[in-house]
């Protein structure tokens, strides 16, 4: 019986540590950037948005967690091009954000320098994995954190743009600029 109580005894001081060197961090900010080509190929497209939210969760060196984008706030700096990119081809009324969930994302150990990453992006109710690069550079309790990747809008159910002879292409490039302050 006492062997019994000692193995739940350690048991419980295990999992206690586990658990209390997991930490969350809570976005505070974040930049959303895309960038992609029109057809003729000298045309670019960039667009930018904020309205990040959502925690991520670092336990044992990885990461998981969600983060979602406000899609309506992207601007391209022409309103009839953000008014079609909104209500025609994103249709931001009947999906408004796009959800990235990172699921036991393994952290090296210089988070500076760049490292790849998975995730599952969800966008119009369509749910795609991606594949990144991403940067975190740790300030305290607070955390810059980069990240890229490129998606196919035609994947997600997103018609491929086109306005007076102009048709962009379906490789969007996408840039997070985000901070996540851990939770106390």
């Amino acid at each position: 019986m006492r062997a019994v109580m000692k193995f739940g005894f350690l048991l419980w001081i295990i999992a206690h540590s586990a658990l209390s060197q997991a930490a969350t961090y809570q976005m505070q900010q974040g930049l959303v950037e895309f960038a992609a080509l029109g057809k003729p190929a000298f045309i670019k497209i960039n667009g930018r948005g904020q309205g990040l939210s959502g925690a991520v969760t670092e336990s044992e060196s990885t990461l998981s967690g969600v983060i979602e984008f406000q899609l309506d706030t992207l601007n391209t700096g022409i309103d009839l091009r953000d008014e079609h990119m909104k209500k025609r081809y994103m249709q931001t009324h009947l999906y408004p954000k796009a959800v990235l969930r990172l699921m036991g994302l393994n952290l090296p150990a210089d988070l500076e320098k760049p490292f790849p990453f998975q995730g599952r992006l969800e966008l119009r109710d369509v749910i795609k994995g991606i594949e990144g690069l991403a940067r975190v550079k740790a300030e305290g309790d607070l955390h810059r954190i980069e990240a890229e990747f490129s998606i196919k809008i035609s994947e997600f159910g997103i018609d491929v743009p086109s306005f007076q002879g102009i048709t962009v292409t379906e490789d969007v490039k996408i840039k997070v600029h985000a901070q996540a302050r851990r939770s106390p």
